[in-house]
């Protein structure tokens, strides 16, 4: 029983990477081709709904039962969504001016502000060792930036906005998954469903709506890969919030930090060289000390 489960984690921390890099060499490029953020997230939300709905209904022995929205438990929820909703934008809103090894590496700071919420609020202690690793990880990426050849101002507030959000939903959604013990389905269902009614505002005040038959007129592939994306997204949700109950949130730090290598390596060679020797020393600094960092902590625990 337990090398079945050492296997079922890691068959689903394998799929988290491969859907989590798909997903974002997928966005950049329909963002380059269909710039709607509210529109393509929409679309993405509505599938994900629409397939949980239909594996309920036709395999409920491998999704579970779904539970329906109920007020009590999305007044608990809705901070969560929020959250979700504001790191998927930011994300989106990025990828339309930044390239994705910025991306990724701006990203790592929300390692250095999740460690400090958890310092402020959850009382977690810190090494100096530790310290440091941060303190590199933050050098590293602000050494980036003033580098950074493809340095555009706007996509770097949405990165700012983004680290945020994602610190905020890394520590809530820890809290969330133990105190409701949702299947996870039903967390990827709430997450979704309740980003509609947010996602439908933006495309209006975004004047989106207006625009979304654009999809219909630009070439097939991108038409495809925006489907292509809508199916990603969904898996995205359901493997990340399986992970959430598989493994520690310091071991998930682990496999994001070391995913990270792999997304600049795919990026660089699938959609453009962006780097310069500047700034891809300091992406590798940035890299080596998230992982010391990520080892500390597992060596910690």
């Amino acid at each position: 029983m337990a090398g079945l489960k050492v296997l079922r984690t890691a068959i689903i921390i394998v799929a988290y990477c491969i859907v989590g890099n798909a997903l974002t060499i997928v966005n950049k490029i329909v963002m380059s081709q269909f710039p709607y953020p509210n529109a393509v997230v929409l679309l993405q939300c509505v599938v994900t709904v629409g397939l949980v709905r239909f594996g309920e209904r036709f395999i409920p022995h491998i999704t579970g039962e779904v539970k329906e929205l109920e007020w009590p438990l999305v007044k608990i929820w809705i901070w969560l969504t929020i959250l979700f909703f504001t790191m998927l934008l930011s994300s989106m809103y990025a990828l339309e001016t930044v390239t994705v090894p910025t991306i990724v590496v701006v990203r790592n700071l929300a390692t250095l502000v999740t460690t400090v919420f958890d310092v402020a609020f959850l009382k977690t202690k810190i090494t100096p060792y530790e310290i440091s690793a941060l303190l590199t990880i933050l050098g590293g990426a602000i050494y980036y930036g003033y580098k950074d050849i493809n340095y555009h101002y706007v996509g770097y507030c949405w990165l700012a906005v983004n680290v945020l959000a994602t610190s905020g939903y890394q520590v809530y959604v820890k809290r969330l998954v133990a105190m409701t013990k949702f299947n996870s389905s039903t967390m990827t269902y709430y997450n979704n469903m309740l980003c509609l009614p947010c996602l439908l505002m933006g495309a209006y005040l975004q004047h989106e709506i207006e625009h979304i038959d654009k999809i219909l007129v630009v070439p097939p592939f991108v038409q495809f890969l925006t489907f292509i994306s809508t199916l990603l997204g969904f898996a995205m949700s359901v493997t990340g919030f399986l992970l959430n109950h598989e493994i520690s949130a310091t071991s998930i730090m682990v496999v994001n930090n070391s995913n990270k290598f792999v997304l600049i390596f795919i990026s660089e060679f699938l959609i453009a060289h962006t780097q310069t020797m500047q700034t891809a020393t300091a992406c590798l600094v940035v890299m080596i000390a998230a992982s010391v960092y990520s080892y500390l902590r597992v060596k910690g625990e």
